[in-house]
């Protein structure tokens, strides 16, 4: 009997417990909500306490690969099947420092490439000169004011590309070919530039002025010489045209990386006189095109492939030595190599 009286206890004590008034439940309800009030506040008045975090405007990044080539012939294999020793040495850098603070940026950047090679003549002994065969300086600097509309921003870019050192022709090694300043060219675009992925970035400026630098003497002096589309003694010519620049940079799979920008220009307000003379139209670009790829081995060393790609419709040279007829040349150059690359 008595445990019957205790079943039928427990039973109507759940029963009691199912059929909670409502007017119970918003009682419970009003006082959580009271505790969590509570809580938010103590957790608010904390985090009044904590310090402000810092906010880094400033961004660094930046790597540079060193190669290092050989190729070797004993004397019998020059004697035999002909050739010579080389020795091959280049390095590359690429360096950046942008700022963002709201709407406002500022990126900076600097690429560096510098390479030479040594023919070694076994048989005799004579080693030719030190050659140089990769020679480039770029700085670009860039202010942006964000739209925050259809990833679009406005501001003004400039771009200074040239060569650190002298370069002579091979087959005469008196005769100087360019050198820093010689030329050097420098764009100043203001423009609107549309980011459709983090990885690309494409900056259109349709009046963006060129102004092409030619300051050694011996080149801008010289009739005969190649002046880069600057007249004798027009040591700075200056030009109006329309820039777009183009980059694309980005971690294709793990550990290949890609790093590619063309820089086109179209100068509009060059002379028809001049047009006539050089047999050019205004529809002839400027293309300036460099990519390069790095595959990462290790931590410090990589396989790397580049390319780039020159014509510039001021730089003429005679392709009819009969007529003297002077067209502008497309100008190529590539890398292939095991590199030491380090980088932050």
């Amino acid at each position: 009997m008595k445990k019957i009286v205790i079943f039928w206890g427990v039973v109507l004590s759940t029963y009691m417990s199912a059929q909670i008034s409502p007017e119970v439940i918003k009682t419970k309800i009003d006082e959580l909500n009271k505790q969590k009030s509570a809580i938010e506040s103590q957790i608010a008045d904390l985090n009044k306490q904590l310090p402000a975090p810092i906010v880094k405007h400033w961004t660094y990044k930046g790597n540079a690969t060193v190669n290092i080539g050989q190729n070797l012939l004993g004397s019998n294999w020059t004697a035999s099947y002909g050739g010579n020793s080389t020795l091959n040495i280049g390095g590359q850098s690429h360096l950046e420092a942008n700022y963002q603070n709201k709407r406002h940026s500022w990126s900076n950047s600097f690429d560096g490439t510098l390479g030479f090679f040594k023919n070694i003549n076994v048989d005799s002994g004579v080693n030719d000169n030190i050659n140089k065969n990769a020679d480039i300086l770029q700085l670009s600097s860039k202010y942006l004011y964000d739209l925050q509309k259809a990833n679009l921003k406005v501001g003004v870019g400039a771009n200074f590309l040239s060569q650190f050192i002298k370069t002579y022709d091979l087959a005469k090694s008196d005769k100087l070919l360019s050198d820093f300043l010689a030329p050097g060219i420098l764009d100043v675009s203001p423009g609107i530039e549309w980011t459709p992925q983090p990885y690309l970035k494409v900056f259109l400026s349709p009046a963006s002025g060129r102004f092409t630098f030619v300051s050694n003497d011996s080149i801008i002096t010289k009739a005969e010489a190649n002046r880069f589309g600057n007249d004798v003694d027009q040591r700075i010519r200056s030009e109006l045209g329309a820039r777009l620049d183009i980059v694309f940079e980005k971690e294709l799979i793990k550990n290949l990386n890609i790093r590619s920008r063309a820089q086109l220009f179209n100068n509009y307000t060059r002379p028809q006189l001049q047009l006539d003379a050089i047999n050019s139209s205004r529809g002839n670009i400027d293309i300036n095109w460099q990519t390069d790829l790095f595959y990462k081995l290790t931590k410090n060393i990589a396989l790397n492939f580049g390319f780039q790609v020159l014509k510039d419709d001021d730089v003429r040279v005679v392709n009819n030595k009969t007529t003297g007829e002077k067209t502008s040349p497309w100008n190529w150059r590539n890398t292939i190599g095991i590199s030491f690359i380090t980088g932050f």
